[in-house]
């Protein structure tokens, strides 16, 4: 780290500063006996900011039954910590003076408002991250930008247009060039502004999450998940950050990729609403329901076009990748494939080192589907199916295998039957608006096809009633059999038989 470099631009005189009453929030805040009468009359002592709260917090935004007059009815509606959170974001954003000098303050401010209301979303959607925070870090996130070009100019500003929006490769040149971060320097800014731990760490790690110490984890881990919601509604081809998305959502927060959709749907809205409370020129809106949609398009491009899956957890492709292992059509894996992978997943599973998890999964009706469409309407289901699997159970390791023309497995290793249920039935309620994408010739009265699904799994509660991979994968069948049976569009998990008393 370049000392020099630091100095030069954190004794810059045109760097943000905290408003007056900024500071005597922070001050009153940090005290979890914070006299809350006080902090709403501190608030309504700068008039300007007060309506700036008011008027956010009676916005559909908050959704409040009632109109909100005083910002001291504002905390009691709201809490403290809302209330601190918009009163602190108004007070920051307008630190930031927005000189006509070159810096591209739209790219900025659309970054940090995507990125934080994303945050706040992922923290709503889990417990022990305060979601206030991490709306606060994503709009932070990258102050250090801002304190980089004013101290340095025109340096930095062509560094920028070098790294054209990529921040990954602006931290990589910012290193390079300066042998400083804007992480590093937003964060020794922050500091100095006497920002909160939680504030801070958020802006010195929102770049490499898995390096945040543990007690903030989360709400670092929030801020990337904004990134990447940031990047998806924003990249020409948004698929990358899609699986990114999908991947880590799973990983960081055992969220489906549904939920996960759902976020990025409502960022969408959110953030146009507040660009216009915040007074924020964030360019043009973008609509994520056409960008999901672009996605799942190239998804199913990408299906049909690799022969050889990409997806699935690598350990069993090891095993299940061979010539002539994977289906033609669909790109995913065969009967063969389908065969190695469970016989390497199972013997883990059966000597009681790890769980799994099978499911059969058939279309509903194939043969009519193909005499009402066509068969290449049909082929286009299965494609788009095979997709949609690879969507959503890629994140968990997943295998996806096509074994007949209206039949496709999934191999989830390591996977219990309760989870693997709770996939399959995120999966079975995102099909039908699928089903009907990929089928424009459907009548918006014509009820979409649908598919029946057999679970079956090796854990603690089944170990005991398969000997072989074989007698698994039949019990896997039957469960698809009785959901058939059964009338389709249902899910079957197999219930082994009890044993004697």
């Amino acid at each position: 780290m370049d000392q020099a470099v630091i100095n030069r631009v954190l004794a810059c005189p045109t760097l943000p500063s905290l408003p007056a009453v900024a500071v005597r929030v922070l001050e009153l805040t940090a005290d979890d006996r914070v006299n809350l009468q006080d902090l709403g009359t501190t608030i309504q002592h700068d008039q300007a900011l007060s309506a700036k709260i008011l008027r956010t917090v009676n916005s559909s935004y908050y959704g409040l039954r009632e109109r909100c007059t005083t910002i001291h009815k504002a905390i009691l509606l709201l809490g403290m910590r809302p209330v601190r959170a918009l009163a602190l974001g108004f007070s920051l954003v307008a630190a930031v003076d927005e000189n006509d000098d070159g810096f591209d303050y739209v790219a900025y401010w659309r970054r940090g408002l995507y990125t934080a209301v994303a945050a706040k979303a992922f923290a709503d959607a889990v417990d022990d991250i305060d979601p206030e925070e991490a709306f606060l870090g994503g709009l932070l996130q990258d102050i250090g930008m801002v304190a980089l070009h004013e101290g340095l100019g025109a340096e930095y500003g062509a560094l920028c247009a070098r790294a054209v929006g990529r921040h990954a490769e602006l931290t990589r040149l910012e290193l390079e060039r300066f042998d400083v971060q804007h992480t590093e320097v937003g964060a020794l800014l922050a500091e100095s502004w006497k920002l909160p731990d939680e504030l801070t760490m958020q802006i010195r790690y929102h770049e490499r999450p898995t390096a945040a110490p543990s007690e903030y984890a989360g709400l670092v881990r929030s801020v990337a998940l904004g990134n990447a919601v940031h990047d998806a509604l924003t990249d020409e081809d948004p698929t990358p950050a899609l699986r990114t998305l999908y991947a880590r959502g799973k990983q960081w927060f055992r969220l489906t990729p549904s939920e996960v959709d759902a976020i990025l749907l409502e960022v969408g809205k959110s953030a146009k609403e507040l660009s216009r409370l915040f007074h924020l020129t964030i360019g043009p809106g973008c609509d994520p329901a056409f960008v999901l949609q672009q996605a799942e398009r190239q998804l199913i491009d990408l299906v049909r076009d690799e022969p050889r899956s990409s997806y699935a957890g690598e350990q069993l492709v090891r095993h299940a990748d061979h010539v002539g292992a994977h289906d033609p059509l669909t790109g995913a894996f065969g009967a063969d494939g389908f065969d190695r992978a469970v016989r390497a997943a199972f013997a883990t599973a059966k000597a009681g080192q790890t769980t799994l998890s099978v499911a059969q999964i058939a279309i509903d009706a194939v043969p009519l589907v193909a005499e009402r469409f066509g068969t290449v309407a049909r082929d286009e289901l299965v494609i788009g199916l095979v997709a949609i699997l690879h969507k959503h159970f890629e994140p968990m390791g997943g295998v996806v295998c096509r074994l007949s023309p209206g039949s496709l497995c999934i191999v989830l290793p390591d996977t219990s039957q309760p989870t693997a249920l709770a996939a399959l039935a995120n999966l079975r309620a995102e099909l039908p608006g699928a089903f009907r994408r990929w089928l424009p010739s459907l009548a918006l009265d014509e009820e979409p096809p649908t598919v029946s699904i057999g679970l079956t799994s090796v854990d603690e509660r089944t170990r005991g009633s398969f000997q072989t991979p074989a007698e698994f994968v039949i019990a896997s069948v039957n469960a698809l059999k009785e959901a058939r049976t059964a009338g389709g569009n249902a899910i079957q998990i197999y219930d082994p038989p009890r044993r004697a008393a």
